[in-house]
């Protein structure tokens, strides 16, 4: 006799057709009815819990806390942080944020950007591309490195550490040299009585 049950694959496979229809909803729900698209947005989290299933293209789309549909000015304020290079999502309803780092974006970007330029020099030539300037390494002069007032400040602080670590182990051995002092005195003061 077969079994009725299904195999993981077939079960995982159901589930993420099922999260994406749900997510497809939530969007398509979200001018109408919010609640109802929160709702399906809820159910899809679950189905993804439940059979393992990874939600990363859709994380951007939702509160993490209160699983609203985020849309730029409607439901939550969208801000670009060049301190974390990540994008923060505020949601409107819970007040709860999320980040949302943007440097596969910039990387992708700068791929993009980087191509060999063409230059027209005359009707004969075309297309010909700028090659960069090769320099010897014998003409380069080495320059020494000089001492900024960062790297005076570093090594002033780094100094005072030290020493206030120093100063820090002397205490503790005069605590630990004191301590043993006053337990023999109270050994022999109790062992007068």
């Amino acid at each position: 006799m077969k079994s009725s049950r299904h195999t993981k694959a077939y079960m995982k496979e159901i589930g993420t057709e099922r999260v994406k229809n749900l997510f497809e909803l939530a969007e398509h729900e979200f001018a109408d009815n919010p609640m109802r698209s929160r709702r399906y947005i809820d159910l899809a989290v679950r189905i993804a819990m439940r059979y393992n299933i990874r939600i990363t293209k859709y994380k951007k789309h939702f509160c993490s806390k209160c699983h609203t549909y985020m849309i730029p000015a409607k439901s939550a304020t969208i801000r670009a942080h060049k301190k974390y290079k990540a994008m923060t999502r505020k949601c409107h309803k819970c007040g709860n944020t999320d980040k949302h780092p943007y440097i596969k974006e910039q990387k992708e970007r700068s791929v993009k950007k980087v191509k060999p330029k063409t230059v027209k020099k005359s009707k004969a030539v075309k297309n010909v591309v700028k090659k960069p300037k090769v320099v010897r390494k014998s003409l380069k002069r080495k320059a020494k490195p000089k001492i900024t007032k960062r790297i005076v400040k570093k090594t002033k602080r780094a100094v005072k550490k030290r020493a206030a670590k120093k100063h820090t182990k002397k205490r503790k051995t005069a605590k630990k040299a004191n301590t043993r002092k006053l337990t023999k005195r109270k050994k022999l003061k109790s062992s007068r009585r």
